[in-house]
């Protein structure tokens, strides 16, 4: 993949699909007229040589900025009384206050005047990419200003503010949201008393339907560090406050990624508490990279966050193994010749093929079985050696040695399927004859043909992690309105075409394989019928959630440690090298798609196979 794509913003399926391709983006013609005004927090333009922030504040815009729609005035509210009453708390512990801010004239002078109440020790505002009197108020209201002519993208004024400060709290909070100053101080108090994360609750969030992917993240990023009592809480969400002790520990770098810099400290084994409610997500202002634009897959500051998503999980895949421990490894492994030739001599060729993973022979699959022979229908049964049959198989089946999961015994199957289009489902799991010929009907009209789990992701309290990782899974195909649905949970269907471009190897991982399609940029659809996976999520969820963190690892093999999305213009180049936690993307040797397959699920050598 061509490295200009590493940061660039995806804008439709289109352009997502020619990044995956590695071709270089349309020239966009120049608009005959002058474009609207942007916020600068979302231009994207390089920063002057005179970029090195200085301590001093510039003079006031000589006239302000056009207002892009004329709207008629409103008598503003007569100003309230501020209360400067000063709250109790140990002054023997020096506090720092970070406050990142760009064209927040109307509320950084409420914000500082909250935020003095706590009697820091040094408030520092970092003003960046501002034409208005931001750092003119802030000033004047005492606090120590550094100033940048362009924005510096999100988070990394939290960074520059806290590398230019020493002290015994850093707590931050943001120029555009006046919190009072009863709502800070839990935060200052729980650092005070030992612990080194304090954060602020968006609780609500884990019970609202079908919460965005950045909410599904974070909750997701908690669990698999085994935090799930912290729900979706994170440093993403300001305010919050850090110990000296847990900047020192994670570098101040991480607080340029917040869910990296969550992830760091609890990965340190630093204690993390929440010790607050303020709505934030009610105040915040729609920035114009908040919004969706016609034809976005997603808004760009959901694709920044998402690429945050997968560069913390790039740290954590990279440290403890590409499953971080869940589940069993994959015994991939290529078919021998011969069995392929004795399966052919054995099973005449259908229109249509079943491969079933068998865990237990019984009666009622015995009875599936012989009604889909009779519909004409090729069957591949695969199961492990040693597998109890109840009753005898009378047709081929395949016989592989242990290990062996869902993916691995497709993988094989695959192989030897004939039909024009293939099911591949787990025995686990209850299905008919009228589901079955419904799938693979649907090929007709898809390359892939899902079992319609979307309607699983409803809140994050109630939603299985699985179906959570899911749709974190398909926000990074790029597939976001499947939600929950995936090739990982069975049954699936596939046209030839299909199993052709997506490989008998990637069927190893159903997660990857799925990412495989994807790439290959085949259709997809989600059948009319949704075959329960209970039975198969109880059984296998360990297993499973190994699988989604590998396909992730595959990913960022192939696109880099931000899986290719847009990191907002963040001026990383002024991070400081205090032992770097993540590679630069630039220096980051790519794999091609087969190779980072190979890397996976090597097929040097031939797999045992017995056709029966």
């Amino acid at each position: 993949m061509n490295d200009s794509f590493h940061y660039r913003v995806i804008k439709n399926k289109e352009d997502y699909y020619r990044r995956l391709r590695g071709e270089e983006p349309p020239v966009e013609q120049a608009p005959a007229q002058p474009p609207p005004e942007v916020n600068n927090e979302t231009q994207e333009r390089p920063l002057s040589p005179s970029l090195p922030a200085v301590n001093e504040v510039p003079p006031p815009p000589a006239s302000p900025m056009p207002a892009v729609r004329q709207t008629q005035p409103v008598k503003p509210p007569p100003p309230a009384v501020p209360n400067t009453t000063i709250l109790p708390r140990d002054r023997s512990k020096s506090l720092a206050v970070v406050i990142p801010a760009m064209n927040e004239a109307d509320t950084i002078g409420e914000v500082i005047q909250q935020v003095k109440r706590l009697a820091p020790t040094t408030i520092l505002v970092v003003v960046n990419g501002s034409t208005d009197a931001t750092a003119q108020i802030a000033a004047s209201q005492g606090a120590t200003v550094i100033t940048y002519s362009e924005s510096l993208g999100n988070d990394i004024g939290r960074y520059i503010g806290a590398r230019e400060v020493s002290a015994d709290i850093y707590l931050f909070t943001d120029g555009d949201i006046r919190i009072d100053a009863s709502q800070l101080l839990p935060l200052v108090h729980a650092v005070e008393k030992g612990v080194d994360l304090s954060l602020n609750s968006l609780e609500w969030i884990m019970n609202y339907p079908k919460s965005d992917i950045i909410s599904a993240a974070r909750y997701f990023l908690n669990y698999i560090q085994g935090k799930p009592e912290l729900g979706g809480e994170n440093a993403l969400t300001i305010p919050h406050a850090y110990s000296a002790k847990a900047l020192q520990t994670i570098t101040k770098e991480a607080l340029s990624n917040p869910l990296l810099g969550n992830a760091l400290t609890i990965d340190h084994g630093l204690t993390v508490s929440v010790d607050n409610t303020f709505n934030v997500l009610a105040y915040n202002k729609i920035r114009p990279n908040h919004e969706k634009k016609p034809g976005e897959v997603m808004s760009e500051a959901y694709q920044r966050m998402h690429g945050d998503t997968i560069e913390t999980l790039d740290y954590l895949l990279k440290k403890y193994g590409p499953r971080l421990g869940k589940g069993a490894a994959k015994k991939a492994g290529l078919p021998q010749a011969l069995s392929k030739l004795q399966w052919n001599s054995s099973s005449p060729v259908r229109p249509y093929t079943v491969v079933l993973y068998v865990r237990h022979y019984h009666q009622q699959l015995h009875s599936i079985i012989e009604q889909l022979l009779a519909r004409n229908i090729e069957v591949i049964p695969v199961m492990a050696k040693g597998t109890v049959q109840d009753t005898p198989l009378q047709i081929p089946y395949i016989e592989l040695e242990p290990p062996l999961d869902a993916g691995v015994a497709f993988s094989v199957g695959s192989y030897f399927a004939q039909g024009d289009a293939v099911l591949f489902h787990d025995s686990i799991q209850e299905i008919t004859i009228p589901v079955i010929e419904h799938y693979l009907a649907e090929t007709a009209s898809a390359d892939v043909v899902l079992n319609y789990q979307s309607i699983a992701y409803q809140t994050l309290r109630t939603t299985d992690l699985v179906h959570i990782g899911n749709y974190l899974l398909n926000v990074t195909a790029g597939w976001n309105e499947l939600l929950s649905s995936s090739m990982l949970l069975t049954p699936f269907a596939l046209s030839q075409h299909g199993l052709v471009r997506i490989g008998h190897q990637a069927l190893n991982n159903l997660a990857v394989a799925h990412l495989r399609a994807s790439q290959e940029e085949l259709s997809y659809k989600e059948a009319s019928y949704a075959v329960a996976v209970d039975g198969l999520l109880q059984a296998e969820r360990e297993q499973l959630l190994g699988d989604l963190l590998e396909s992730f690892h595959y990913w960022i093999l192939v696109h880099g440690s931000r899986g290719g999305f847009t990191d907002g213009n963040r001026q990383r180049s002024l991070l400081e090298a205090e032992e770097p936690l993540r590679k630069n993307l630039a220096n980051q040797s790519l794999l091609s798609i087969e190779q980072a397959l190979a890397t996976l699920y090597p097929l040097e050598s031939e797999r045992m196979v017995t056709v029966n």
